[in-house]
């Protein structure tokens, strides 16, 4: 069986390590999304309408590969719990990929917070879809109040960031002076089963390579390292634990286009299709050597 190494990336962070340090696993069919991409570290650098188109390809053990576009779309503003809050749709499809789309209304204060990865989810106010009959339905985002897990078994996150200098990047939109940054996430998690003790570690390395010419995400390349090693062992021999990976892959997401306006949301609320806020908005301003294209 395939492994779907991006479809477990690409929701929000990657859906593994966000749905741990909310202690929240999503219900019903996964839907990908890109909220894990907006560049959360300062300000928002984008209005409604602004969007970046990226393409992404991987390789994992076992022959599994994925080649497909992610468009990521501001699709609109809505006050909600007195918060002002911003609808983000994701498009995703290709040849690895059937055509889907998701879109999330995620609040304005995730910005500036420095742990947004871990509370993501804390941020998050509705989802959308649609209906078999073409009607779009918003659903609350709720945190699971019980059923977590405690003590040993529950799962620990680890995140580490590093700024690693700058590299120039060519992707198709031209030439970018990025700076270089690595964060790596780790889940681990310990559970008993008949007379051995399992432990699983589920590790994402990224290398991102940022520029603030590039609106909503700063993203202009993506390096992805992900793999999930097994260990058990029998009580009071951990240290004859033999480590086995039960996945490796590596995949690349490169920016292939960005504009403003020319996009029509597909599944956000026809009610928030619009501007209410103003908090900057992005620099939309691509290498004079090349040309954007839409997507």
């Amino acid at each position: 069986m395939r492994v779907a190494l991006r479809r477990v990336l690409v929701l929000a962070a990657s859906l593994l390590l966000l749905q741990i340090a909310s202690d929240v696993w999503p219900q019903g069919t996964v839907r990908m999304s890109g909220l894990a991409y907006v560049d959360y570290r300062g300000k928002p650098r984008f209005k409604v309408g602004d969007w970046v188109k990226y393409h992404f390809t991987s390789t994992s053990d076992g022959g599994g590969r994925e080649n497909y576009d992610m468009t990521i779309l501001v699709a609109g503003e809505e006050k909600f719990w007195g918060d002002d809050c911003f609808w983000l749709e994701t498009w995703t499809g290709g040849k690895t990929l059937s055509s889907q789309a998701s879109s999330f209304l995620m609040s304005y204060s995730a910005f500036g917070d420095t742990a947004w990865l871990q509370r993501i989810q804390v941020y998050q106010r509705k989802s959308a879809e649609m209906d078999e009959e073409g009607n779009i339905r918003e659903e609350l985002t709720r945190r699971v109040l019980g059923g977590r897990a405690r003590g040993d078994d529950r799962p620990s996150l680890t995140i580490l960031t590093d700024t690693l200098g700058t590299d120039t990047v060519h992707v198709a939109t031209g030439v970018y002076t990025c700076r270089k940054v690595g964060r790596k996430a780790g889940v681990g998690s310990v559970e008993e089963q008949g007379d051995s003790t399992i432990r699983i570690e589920n590790w994402d390395k990224r290398t991102l390579f940022l520029s603030p010419r590039v609106p909503v995400t700063s993203l202009v390349r993506e390096v992805d390292e992900r793999w999930i090693t097994r260990k058990a062992w029998r009580p009071g021999h951990s240290a004859d634990a033999a480590l086995a990976y039960r996945m490796r892959g590596t995949g690349t997401l490169d920016l292939v286009a960005f504009g403003s306006g020319g996009l029509t949301p597909r599944i956000t609320p026809a009610s928030a299709r619009r501007q209410l806020f103003r908090y900057g908005g992005a620099v939309n301003r691509a290498p004079a050597a090349k040309s954007r294209r839409r997507g």
